[in-house]
């Protein structure tokens, strides 16, 4: 007797899906996990109650602190599906060059971005 679970559901659709398309997905999925593993070690990393953040003096000019997470979470979201899409458009395309160098920029980005929320 077969046991179905979700995820064996998932990869039998995923192998009836054609090679190309399969390539696309996870091309998307790889970058959306690392997109994600960024923003949830970003969000872990940040303590806006720690004793250095309140003693700075902020402007009158800056959102609130609920405005943070909304303005990251579309930006995460906007990284992962722009790049993500532009990644398997090139591998698609098979322009090697290109697609490196996105691949390498987005890289050094959530590099930065997860060494900037540790700081």
């Amino acid at each position: 007797m077969d046991t179905f679970t979700p995820l064996t559901r998932l990869r039998q659709a995923y192998q009836q899906l054609g090679t190309r398309k399969q390539r696309r997905y996870r091309t998307i999925g790889l970058t959306s996990a690392a997109v994600l593993t960024t923003a949830a070690v970003g969000s872990a990393a940040t303590d806006t109650s720690s004793a250095w953040y309140t003693s700075l003096r902020k402007p009158a000019i800056q959102p609130p602190g609920w405005g943070f997470p909304l303005a990251w979470t579309a930006l995460y979201i906007d990284i992962a599906t722009v790049v993500g899409q532009t990644l398997a458009d090139l591998e698609e395309q098979d322009r090697v060059v290109e697609h490196k160098k996105l691949r390498d920029a987005l890289a050094v980005n959530l590099v930065l971005n997860t060494g900037w929320s540790i700081l």
